[in-house]
């Protein structure tokens, strides 16, 4: 049986680059090897919390140092807990066969381009709309 080599999700625009690189690299390879795939977009969550200012000397620690929201906690710490199954573990099929591991690896792009736009887009949206705000007022 021959399996996509790739998720198909793409990056939100707003991403950093250093995380855009992994990220696409682990959707390149999301059909052919989901528990890779994983790895790597752990590897581009740890990314992003150091992006936006993640001190710890684990990714646990560096996301506990934001102070996020419940939610996104939440989203967080099931991207790192997915990520470290895939590498640490064997309980979780990760074949390509496994339709639930790709699906999964869908699921943790997502989450991914997600944290990357509250974190990243939602700032730039408020620097434009300041921009224009005070555009407006030399007016």
């Amino acid at each position: 049986m021959v399996y996509p080599s790739g998720t198909g999700v793409t990056p939100v625009d707003c991403m950093p680059e250093n995380v855009k690189t992994v990220f696409l690299e682990a959707q390149s390879i999301g059909g052919i090897s989901p528990r890779a795939s994983a790895a790597m977009l752990r590897v581009a969550l740890e990314r992003l919390v150091n992006d936006v200012g993640g001190k710890g000397s684990n990714l646990a620690g560096k996301i506990a140092s934001l102070h996020l929201s419940p939610r996104l906690q939440k989203l967080c710490d099931i991207c790192r807990a997915a990520g470290n199954e895939a590498v640490h573990h064997e309980s979780f099929d990760f074949s390509a066969s496994n339709e639930e591991a790709r699906a999964m690896v869908e699921a943790l792009s997502e989450f991914i381009n997600r944290l990357a736009d509250e974190f990243c887009g939602l700032e730039k949206a408020a620097d434009e709309l300041q921009r224009k705000i005070n555009a407006a007022r030399t007016k």
